[in-house]
């Protein structure tokens, strides 16, 4: 039971005694997996809200089945988040990681996934020709905030989640519940990434619904809550939100150039790269300003 590339299965296993969410791995994909489901473990162990790791077995197909509790809860959306709650969880994230002993593991996998990005991303041609080519130029310039911020991205990192968006969030019973930790095996990265994905996904697109002055308020609460929780982001050399996610544009842009995609699969990701790198672009001072003290 996998998609048409390989890719995991899901599915929900009813109890007794509750419900689990269940992840089929291939034998090709199960090495990752199980990295993903000690991080969970020992995330869990801390307090860090995320569905607690139960089991894995593998069958003698060679499929594994990996058993987490089944959280009941809704992605967050809409303008009455509670952005300050979201800031603190993001904070207890963020303490919880920096406490894991794999810290050096996670540091030295992501030095080494972010050096082969910036070395493949030299020779590659993806953007230069055919039914592509009218995304060389955003492609370009992706790519090059990706080359020029990555020093200050890894010399201020610390372990993050990695790809905060709302479909890796539940809100149940007020906790915001942290899914999908597969990027924080290798996501040694400066904190106020987290953050800054939380505002390009949930802030920036209501702005047209909701105003600037709920946007701004929105993310001063947000900066509240995770430094109430006791916790700064680094300098980072001068880093600032813009800065961080025209980076991770650029790690996506390079992933899709230096990796096997049809080109419909290109052309969908370019198109929403384009609408973020829009977004970015028309709110940058409220983005520079953000995480300044």
């Amino acid at each position: 039971m996998f998609s048409s590339n390989g890719e995991p299965a899901y599915l929900r296993l009813e109890g007794p005694p509750q419900p689990l969410f269940i992840k089929l791995v291939p034998g090709g994909e199960l090495a990752k997996e199980k990295e993903t489901f000690a991080l969970a473990l020992n995330l869990a162990g801390l307090g860090v809200p995320t569905p607690s790791p139960v089991w894995h077995k593998t069958t003698e197909t060679g499929v594994t089945a990996f058993a987490y509790e089944w959280v009941d809860g809704h992605h967050p959306s809409g303008r009455d988040l509670d952005f300050h709650a979201m800031g603190l969880s993001i904070a207890k994230l963020h303490h919880a990681l920096s406490k894991l002993p794999a810290k050096a593991e996670i540091s030295e996998r992501t030095v080494k996934r972010v050096d082969a990005l910036n070395r493949a991303v030299e020779t590659s041609k993806v953007f230069s020709a055919g039914s592509l080519s009218r995304w060389d130029v955003l492609a370009s310039r992706c790519l090059s905030a990706f080359t020029s911020s990555t020093q200050a991205i890894l010399s201020s990192g610390t372990p993050i989640h990695g790809d905060l968006n709302p479909g890796n969030m539940l809100v149940s019973n007020g906790d915001v519940v942290f899914l999908d930790l597969e990027d924080a095996s290798h996501s040694a990265l400066w904190p106020g990434l987290d953050l800054a994905k939380i505002a390009e996904r949930l802030i920036l697109p209501q702005i047209e619904a909701f105003g600037v002055d709920w946007a701004e308020e929105s993310l001063h609460t947000l900066l509240a809550g995770y430094r109430n929780a006791g916790m700064q982001l680094p300098d980072g050399e001068g880093l600032t939100f813009s800065d961080a996610l025209l980076w991770h544009t650029g790690l996506a842009v390079a992933i899709l150039a230096t990796q096997s995609f049809a080109t419909g699969v290109v052309e969908a990701e370019m198109r929403k790269f384009s609408y973020l790198t829009g977004l970015i672009d028309r709110h940058r001072t409220m983005l520079d300003t953000a995480a300044s003290p």
